[in-house]
């Protein structure tokens, strides 16, 4: 499971903006799909779409597990991972969290950003935090320059924050241009992206961005391009915001609910249909594609086998909560696809043969209504329906699994706290997961 060397960006970007040349798809990646895969699917089920997901939970305080070598975890100090989940320092109250490769983002209740963890992009520091505190932030420290924000999202080493108002705001490394700012320099505060579009959403991975605009609920991305994760049908970065091509959208209605982004590649869910279409890296299958290694325009994935009410992209790996007239709309089995080699599906098994379709849900049979994958290692959380007891699976070379075990691999959901506490929300990312308390 190498990951993408970081300086790709940075050497293109010596080589001119906008000149990466890249494995763009062609007929040499196919490969024949088998007749049969996996057995005969469910049928595909009438469009009848969940209703509106619940609002975000009260604020409460943040717990966190795993990887703490950059203060991530916000306990106020810096070192081994955590075998317990421990207490986000300070008597603050989140709405939501994000979690990017090395660093977390807050919103407090009024919806000021705090952010914690890695600080530092060679000589210019990325949390939006200031510059004092020498490459590592190990409690929450407020972001700079006052703003109120609606939503946040997290790539690996960048953050993005919306505003009400629609416009979006981004910060922190800028390698391949993923703050959408027209350059490649890093930016120590808060800066808008430079386009007139206001957005509803947005969602962040490895070098690359993308967010729902609010007029049309269609998505722009931008940043790094190589395997086509700007979804503009060219593997090439692109420095602002450009429009996804939309081309394979069957549906005339090519309107959209949300969006989720991974290492390389995202996925988003079709409004009127609950579909999901992915589009960017698949070598892992991760796309949700068979026979092809690159996906350079959204696809629809499983040809609707199912609807999905939310979705959460990982690192090769993706995960879709399975929408039924069984449960109640914001509640069903989790069903992921892609690389499988730590176990990331939670199929009770690992394997290097990729999967393309979701054929069985996670092991356990447990109802979820909460579903998070990092977009920087390959672990999986979800809150189980009714109890908001926290699950996860997946790699677990520095605790981010929880539980207080130490195996590095869980292929099955996992409880990722021993003492069984309820949370509100469970976020996993990078090498650290973090969570709301009930």
């Amino acid at each position: 499971m190498a990951r993408p060397a970081a300086v790709l960006c940075l050497l293109l970007a010596l080589l001119g903006a906008g000149s990466v040349a890249a494995a763009a798809w062609s007929a040499e990646d196919a490969e024949a799909e088998p007749a049969s895969a996996g057995g005969p699917r469910p049928p595909s089920p009438k469009p009848s779409p969940p209703s509106p997901r619940p609002p975000p939970p009260p604020p409460s305080n943040a717990r966190a597990w795993g990887a703490n070598g950059f203060g991530q975890l916000g306990n106020g100090e810096i070192g081994d991972s955590a075998q317990d989940v421990v207490i986000v320092s300070g008597s603050l109250q989140f709405t939501s969290v994000v979690v990017g490769g090395y660093h977390v983002c807050g919103l407090e209740g009024g919806g000021a950003a705090y952010c914690w963890g890695k600080n530092m992009d060679g000589l210019v520091p990325i949390l939006g935090v200031g510059e004092e505190f020498n490459g590592v932030v190990p409690q929450p420290s407020p972001v700079l320059g006052g703003h109120t924000f609606a939503a946040l999202a997290a790539g690996v080493d960048f953050t993005l924050g919306l505003l009400a108002n629609g416009s979006l705001l981004a910060w922190g490394s800028n390698n391949c241009g993923q703050l959408g700012v027209g350059d490649t320099d890093p930016r120590s505060v808060p800066t808008p992206v430079a386009t007139d579009a206001t957005f509803t959403g947005a969602s962040a991975g490895n070098g690359f961005a993308c967010a729902m605009r609010a007029d049309t609920r269609t998505p722009m991305c931008w940043g790094r391009g190589d395997r086509g994760q700007v979804g503009d049908g060219a593997a090439v970065d692109r420095l602002v915001p450009t429009s996804v091509n939309l081309t394979d959208v069957r549906p005339s209605n090519k309107t959209f609910l949300s969006l989720t982004s991974g290492d390389r590649h995202t996925c988003m869910l079709h409004a009127p249909t609950y579909a999901v279409y992915c589009w960017g890296d698949n070598l892992a299958r991760q796309s949700a594609q068979f026979g092809v290694n690159l996906v350079p325009v959204p696809k629809q994935a499983w040809s609707g086998d199912w609807q999905c009410s939310a979705l959460a992209a990982g690192y090769e790996h993706g995960c879709c909560l399975q929408y039924s007239r069984d449960f109640p709309a914001e509640v069903g089995l989790v069903r992921c696809w892609g690389s499988n080699e730590y176990g990331a599906l939670g199929l009770g098994t690992t394997s290097t043969t990729p999967v393309h379709f979701p054929e069985d849900p996670v092991a356990g049979g447990r109802t979820y209504s909460a579903i998070s994958a990092t977009n920087y290692a390959g672990h999986t959380c979800a809150l189980e329906a009714g109890t908001g007891l926290a699950y996860c699976w997946g790699i677990s070379f520095s605790r981010q699994v929880g539980g207080g075990l130490a195996d590095s691999v869980y292929s099955v959901p996992t409880p990722a706290d021993p003492q069984n506490r309820t949370f509100a929300a469970v976020v996993a990312g990078g090498e650290q997961t973090v969570s709301l308390v009930a």
